[in-house]
């Protein structure tokens, strides 16, 4: 939770601080067009991630210091994130090369996690349900929803989202 979420600042002071950063041409996440090349550049890693999350669905989170498994309400020491050694480094190492913070794992969506700031953050989403799509993220005022995507290809989407 932020420090800002935690101090009782309304959601619409947030979103003010942040649209105030990005006309002040202070960037707080990447750049819609960072994230559509990285993706180009780097998609069979994306579908390698996604194929492997989809064989290990008892995982909801994976990170590099800790992963969550289904049913568990804590994260799992790293002498036992519920996979495999090798098969936890080779995440970790798949995450590095997309430049991804954290990967969590609900249903049949994957959310990959490239940027954090206070209660806003941008990446990568899988997913097959309907999503609300801009033609830009990098533009302000979003709409007022708590989360905004960018199509990448079929299923593939960039997000941002905001507030708590």
């Amino acid at each position: 939770m932020s420090l800002v979420y935690r101090l009782g600042v309304p959601f619409r002071v947030q979103a003010t601080c942040f649209r105030t950063l990005a006309r002040l041409r202070v960037r707080v996440h990447p750049l819609d067009a960072e994230l559509v090349a990285r993706f180009s550049m780097k998609r069979g890693t994306f579908d390698m991630i996604r194929t492997l999350l989809c064989e290990d669905l008892h995982l909801t989170y994976v990170g590099h210091r800790y992963t969550r498994v289904a049913e568990e309400d804590r994260a799992r020491p790293q002498e036992d994130p519920g996979i495999s050694a090798e098969r936890w480094d080779l995440y970790r190492q798949l995450m590095r090369e997309i430049g991804v913070l954290a990967m969590s794992h609900v249903g049949d969506s994957i959310t990959m996690r490239v940027s954090t700031c206070g209660s806003s953050s941008k990446g990568f989403v899988y997913s097959p349900t309907h999503r609300v799509v801009v033609s830009s993220l990098d533009q302000h005022p979003l709409p007022p929803v708590p989360h905004a995507h960018l199509i990448l290809d079929e299923l593939w989407y960039v997000y941002y989202g905001w507030g708590s």
